[in-house]
């Protein structure tokens, strides 16, 4: 009886051991974490009302969102997970929770893209661009509710947010997608244009498994950005060749960004959805003089694509036939001296806002057009 006594204390406290371990690397990692991650904007003056924990906050919660199957860009985001400043959704949309069957004189809209729509940077789900547009739309006084949903997810492009829509938020009945798009497209490689398909390793599928499981716990996720620093900083050691920006795919990432979206609206038209079509700004694309601030952090390759950018918004008015309604957004920030962007395209609250207001005076007499004839 004695022997049994002892075996028992002896699994309890080996099993207490393991659990101290756990924990003390897990909180080892945190620490870790919190200081040698770094978002681009902290760096900069877009923020200059945060202190310096409220930005590491914004960025921990911008890092500590998971996808299922990370590195396939084609896939969601888990669906509740929650922080200070993110929450993802029930259905893996950013923001607060939705029916699935649209709401009794609800007029639903989707705004799709990818880390720009999703809010990289922003310090709440309300200082994205959806979220503005939800707070201009709830202040327009219109005969239905509108209703804004951020389906964004970084490094979508118009592939992905073809399929997104196809598989996804159709099902949702939706009254209007509104696009907001052009960095991506012309920054993927060509191959990923025709689809290249993700390798999903063994540490991705376990990082999803225990996220669902184990929400709260961050061991494994930070061993995973641990593992990709690493990587990079040997591929970057290993290779001086400088960027080289590939100008001979242009015309083939053009024509099928003119497809894809063609192929969406005339969809729309037979369905009864609409769609518009919205260019992004990026540092440079307009006539904003940039301050120091965002000439010194504006990733080089931007400057590459910028004498290229201007054909998208001529595949832009391509489009008007087909199409609810266009709007190049290139010019959105034009008449703001300070800084706006981080890096080449993103922004944070004041951007988004700013964006959001050039949107939706856009989007607001198609709105009310359409909710009129379907009354």
């Amino acid at each position: 009886m004695s022997m049994k006594v002892t075996y028992k204390k002896q699994f309890i406290f080996y099993i207490l051991l393991i659990l101290i371990l756990i924990f003390a690397i897990e909180g080892i990692l945190r620490i870790y974490f919190y200081f040698d991650v770094e978002c681009a904007f902290e760096t900069t003056d877009v923020y200059t009302e945060l202190d310096f924990f409220q930005k590491k906050q914004i960025c921990h919660d911008f890092y500590y969102v998971d996808s299922k199957n990370p590195k396939d860009s084609t896939s969601s985001y888990i669906p509740n997970q929650h922080s200070p400043t993110i929450n993802i959704n029930n259905f893996g949309f950013r923001g607060s929770d939705i029916s699935y069957e649209k709401p009794i004189d609800t007029f639903r809209i989707f705004v799709v893209g990818g880390s720009t729509t999703y809010g990289a940077g922003a310090s709440s789900d309300s200082t994205t661009i959806a979220g503005y547009l939800q707070e201009y739309f709830d202040q327009a006084n219109l005969s239905k509710k509108i209703e804004v949903i951020n389906a964004g997810k970084s490094s979508f492009f118009s592939l992905t947010e073809v399929q997104l829509i196809k598989t996804k938020l159709l099902e949702f009945d939706p009254d209007l997608f509104i696009v907001y798009d052009g960095w991506n497209d012309i920054d993927h490689t060509i191959q990923v244009h025709l689809g290249k398909k993700y390798q999903i390793s063994f540490v991705d599928e376990l990082v999803e498994k225990s996220s669902e499981i184990f929400p709260e716990y961050r061991t494994i996720k930070i061993l995973r950005h641990i593992q990709a620093q690493i990587k990079t900083e040997t591929t970057a050691t290993e290779t001086s060749t400088p960027f080289q920006f590939n100008s001979t795919s242009i015309p083939q990432k053009l024509h099928l960004w003119e497809e894809r979206w063609r192929d969406i609206c005339i969809l729309g038209n037979n369905e009864g959805f609409g769609t518009i079509i919205t260019l992004q700004p990026l540092a440079g694309s307009g006539n904003k003089i940039l301050s120091e601030q965002e000439r010194i952090s504006t990733d080089k390759r931007i400057a590459h694509y910028i004498s290229y950018y201007g054909q998208y918004a001529d595949v832009l008015k391509k489009l008007e036939k087909d199409c609810t309604g266009v709007k190049d957004l290139r010019f959105a920030a034009d008449s703001y001296s300070h800084t706006i962007f981080y890096d080449g395209g993103h922004v944070v609250d004041e951007g988004n806002r700013v964006i959001a207001q050039e949107m939706y005076q856009a989007v607001l007499p198609i709105v009310e057009q359409r909710i009129f004839i379907n009354e």
